[in-house]
């Protein structure tokens, strides 16, 4: 009846956690499946997690190797021996013993009278769990030969220790198993040790620890200890302790080397939590191979003999956490105070959420703010491309031509004609005045420009300007091949000389050289309009062009748009699922707040129904000294009332 005293308590804890939310009770402590109470030991691969635990066993130093090297399963130094969760025991002979649990398919315990069976043993359990092979429901259990063990030690553990794989997998079928195995055992863990080497502390940042309900350790510290290895061989360390050692302060303390480890750990963690950093809870430890050695080296090394009761001392005192750990007492006590627990998971819950809001706000003012630059340069593109449209539509061929005529028309030579009558009766004057009205005449025409009367768009006609300066040569020869017919008469004649009195040759080819200058005027005329013609038709070749990629780059900006509106819409949708999440996430946890101080009230309720119970057993007909043994029970029923609820 005394082992049955906490019964009531520990029926009114299952009735209390199942009023909570499932976020809240997966961070409680509740034991496995039957609600056995257990330790969980996880870190990184290789850092001395399954030495740690045969260690706190009780694991003679000289055995260590053998069951070591038995438990890698055929792997090589360096490499990880734990394939599964895995459950190690005192085997009660010299034998080795293996049970796998499987799903649907219950399998008794191997019993293994070799290293090397049990080696292959494990070898092919690893190589089960790779090829999906072995779904366990529960822990691979493995019994350590009894004669691994320190003959008659006292600090071996009953209680079940855990070994998880290392949160490092080396392949994706690894991973998933790590995950799954994380899910299943790490919830309802009474203590977990985090495990990781002293000279690499970033295991315990939450970018470090990737599987459920271990990023957030802090919310939970109470359940977890930091445990480092390979603690003491570190230079540094040594070199610390060698100091303090050397200044004759005070001994070497556990407190000295937790509180280096807390110094080094808030660099990592610069928002460590009061909570989390106590002393208390981390062990600074150093074990197994690299320990042996260096107490080979303790006769000639006074630290290591300073350091040998700190170590031993640290040991002792997880031995007696774990220990602690693992009672129904601590459970109930645990459950008491999960009021606290439950507002440093809302605090943290609802600040993560906060952040998360923030983030997703900033992503999307500067999703708006690119989407507000893209439509202003989606409106600066149409824009461009339509006033192009525009000066295409004011200057097709019929309106470049009807601009071009009247600037033709501009090309005069009533100069030269007038200059006709003044002419001296000789060939040579006329061909001087012919030489005279072609150079006028091509300085007109580089002069000719649009009329801006006829031509409102100038920009469009000075952008088109013909580089005439260039064709000059060209020019001349247009104009003169209408001269050549009055050039060829002039240089006919055998005399320079003409003589009107004897013939009229002088008047005919005055006149003749009227119709040249208007020939050569034209042919001028001709010459100006095709170039300024060919060069508007490059402008509006070029425009269209523009138009064209302009209209293209609409296109694409306005997709571009469209996308970025999509991720605003999806930004809008997150906000709007975040909100919701954050009210119900607020809602639930206020409820799980006020539940949380209703816990006594449930034990008390549970204490009322048993004792209610225990008195009406009372007085049912029954030999005396059966009523007396219930009274006794009674008795320590009280006792263990106010253990549970005032902690006495």
């Amino acid at each position: 009846m005394h082992r049955q005293r906490l019964d009531w308590a520990l029926r009114g804890h299952q009735a209390f956690l199942e009023t909570l939310s499932a976020d809240v009770r997966t961070r409680l402590s509740r034991g496995d499946e039957q609600g056995e109470a257990y330790v969980a030991v996880f870190g990184r691969t290789q850092v001395g997690k399954t030495t740690l635990l045969l260690d706190l066993m009780g694991v003679r130093g000289t055995a260590l190797e053998r069951v070591s090297l038995v438990l890698r399963g055929g792997r090589a130094q360096g490499q990880s021996a734990t394939a599964t969760a895995m459950e190690y025991r005192r085997s009660p002979d010299a034998c080795w013993r293996l049970h796998l649990p499987q799903i649907d398919h219950p399998a008794g315990e191997q019993r293994i009278e070799s290293d090397q069976a049990m080696t292959e043993a494990l070898r092919a359990l690893r190589e089960r769990m790779g090829s999906r092979d072995l779904q366990a429901d529960r822990p691979v259990s493995v019994a350590i030969p009894s004669d691994c063990f320190e003959a008659g030690d006292t600090q071996a553990q009953p209680v079940r220790l855990l070994d998880l794989p290392g949160d490092q997998p080396r392949d994706e079928i690894e991973a998933e198993h790590v995950a799954a195995t994380a899910r299943r055992h790490l919830p309802h863990a009474d203590l977990i040790l985090l495990v990781g080497r002293g000279d690499d502390l970033s295991f315990l940042r939450p970018q470090g620890l990737r599987l459920p309900d271990i990023e957030d350790w802090q919310l939970m510290p109470e359940r977890f200890r930091i445990v480092t290895t390979y603690t003491y061989t570190a230079q540094s360390v040594r070199e610390a302790a060698r100091a303090h050692l050397t200044q004759g302060r005070t001994p070497l303390t556990a407190g000295f080397f937790r509180e280096r480890l807390l110094q080094e750990l808030r660099t990592f963690m610069p928002d460590l939590s009061p909570d989390a950093a106590r002393p208390e809870r981390c062990f600074p430890l150093e074990f197994g191979q690299s320990w042996a050695e260096a107490g080979e080296r303790g006769e000639r090394d006074p630290l290591w003999h300073a350091l040998g009761p700190v170590v031993a001392g640290l040991r002792r005192e997880l031995l007696a956490d774990i220990a602690a750990a693992v009672s129904p007492i601590a459970r109930l006590r645990s459950a008491i105070d999960t009021q606290t627990s439950i507002q440093r998971i809302r605090q943290a819950r609802l600040a993560g959420m906060e952040q998360e809001n923030a983030e997703l706000q900033e992503r999307l003012t500067q999703l708006l703010a690119r989407i507000d630059a893209a439509e202003a340069r989606h409106r600066d593109l149409v824009a461009a491309r339509q006033m192009r449209e525009i000066v295409l539509a004011r200057h097709d061929p019929e309106a470049v031509a009807a601009t071009l005529a009247p600037m033709s028309a501009r090309l005069d030579a009533s100069d030269a004609i007038r200059a006709i009558d003044a002419l001296d009766t000789d060939t040579r004057h006329l061909c001087r005045l012919l030489d005279e009205f072609t150079s006028d005449l091509v300085l007109q025409v580089l002069r000719l420009r649009p009329d801006p009367a006829t031509a409102p768009q100038q920009h469009f006609w000075k952008l088109v300007q013909p580089r005439l300066e260039t064709q000059v040569t060209a020019l001349r020869d247009e104009i003169e091949r209408t001269q050549e017919p009055l050039r060829d008469r002039l240089s006919g004649y055998r005399l320079e000389t003409y003589f009107p009195r004897l013939s009229d040759d002088f008047a005919q080819d005055c006149r003749r050289m009227i119709d040249t200058m208007q020939a050569g005027i034209a042919a001028a005329a001709a010459f100006a309009r095709r170039a300024w013609t060919h060069q508007a038709d490059l402008r509006r070749q070029h425009l269209s062009q523009e138009c064209v990629q302009l209209r293209a780059d609409e296109v694409r900006l306005r997709l571009a748009v469209d996308q970025l509106q999509g991720e605003r819409r999806e930004i809008d949708a997150a906000l709007a699922v975040l909100s919701a999440s954050r009210a119900a996430a607020s809602r639930t946890l206020d409820e799980d707040l006020e539940r949380g101080r209703q816990i006594r009230a449930f034990l008390l309720s549970a204490y009322a129904q048993e004792l209610q119970q225990r008195r009406e057993t009372l007085h049912t007909h029954q030999p005396a000294a059966d009523r007396l043994i219930e009274l006794l029970a009674m008795l320590d029923l009280s006792a263990a009332r106010r253990q549970v609820l005032l902690g006495a």
